[in-house]
Formats: structure tokens, sequence, C-alpha cells
């Protein structure tokens, strides 16, 4: 029983390795001879990966009472390195014919860390939810008008921002810009 956090700390930090892998496969597995198993792998692992983030931030794993605080940073590094596996995988998304609906729902994965809470969210986690929100501003072609997607982030941007490290708010205005613009081009 003694070895079992330790494994499980273990296996945290393998699937952060491991995702992080595949955020930078994502052009080779694409330019394969048979592209087409390689589209069809990239849309399983941005299906797979958005659910799994749509789950982590409604549960928000690493902030559970019952880890210790290296399993609960395993899960910050693992989350954030999701964050940026979509944001890398964001302008492939059309190549491997993902759903847009798909795509939309990583807005309501990324937007909560940006957010003011009673409690802060690691920065960590933040600037790599405002990556994917930038990557997702700038490569991905709404139906909807994208302003909408991002809701309170945008209504509330002033106080949001300040909420945030100055890095990570100077991304997120770059990608509310992005948005806007878009939105003009679009609407």
């Amino acid at each position: 029983a003694g070895a079992e956090p330790e494994r499980l700390l273990a296996a945290l930090l393998d699937l952060a390795t491991l995702t992080r892998l595949l955020g930078r496969l994502a052009p080779a597995l694409l330019a394969e001879a048979e592209g087409g198993r390689g589209a069809a792998a990239g849309a399983a692992l941005l299906e797979r990966a958005a659910a799994a983030l749509a789950g982590a931030a409604l549960t928000r794993p690493h902030r559970a009472h019952s880890h210790t605080h290296a399993h609960a940073h395993a899960f910050v590094q693992v989350h954030a390195e999701m964050f940026a596996c979509m944001g890398a995988w964001c302008c492939y998304a059309t190549d491997c014919n993902v759903p847009i609906q798909t795509m939309e729902g990583l807005f309501n994965s990324a937007v909560p860390f940006l957010i003011p809470h009673e409690m802060a969210e690691p920065p960590l986690l933040c600037h790599a939810a405002a990556h994917l929100l930038l990557s997702l501003s700038k490569n991905v072609k709404f139906t909807n008008d994208p302003i909408l997607l991002v809701g309170d982030l945008y209504n509330h941007a002033q106080r949001s921002l300040h909420y945030l490290e100055p890095k990570t708010a100077g991304v997120v205005r770059e990608a509310l810009l992005s948005l806007s613009l878009s939105r003009g081009v679009a609407g």
C-alpha cells in the first residue's frame, strides 16, 4: 500500500511527458504516407483529450484534499500539458475533420482557469489555458460567435486580466483581440 502513491505519481509524470510528446508529433503523424490513418489518429486524440479536459475543468483533480503536494503538482503538470497538446493540435483540427463542437468545447475547458475564483488556480494552468485560448483564436474557424464562447472572460476582461499574472494576461489579451477581429470578419 505504501508504494501505491509513488506509482500514481510516476504514472502522472509519465502521462505528462507522453502528452507533451503527442503534441509535438502532430506534423509527423499527419505527414505519414497513409495520411488518412494519421488524421484519424489525430481526431481520436483531440476528441479524447478534449473530453479529459472537460472533466478536469469540472472536477479540478489538483485540488483534491487526499493528494499530497507532489500528486497535486503532477496533476497540474498533466493538465497543463494537455492544454499545450490541444493548442498544438488546433492548427491540424480541420485536417483531421474534428467536429467544430469539439473545438468550441475546448473554450469551456480553458476559460474557467482564466477568470477569478475564491481559490486561485496554479499559474502554470492559467498560462497553459491562455495559450490554448490563443491557439484556438488563431487557428480555428468557428461557426458560432467566438465572443459568446468566452462569455464571462470577455464581458469581465478588466477584472479577469487583473487576476492573472502579467505574461498570462498578455496572452489572454492577444486571444481576445484575435477573437474580436474574427468576429468582425465573420459577422
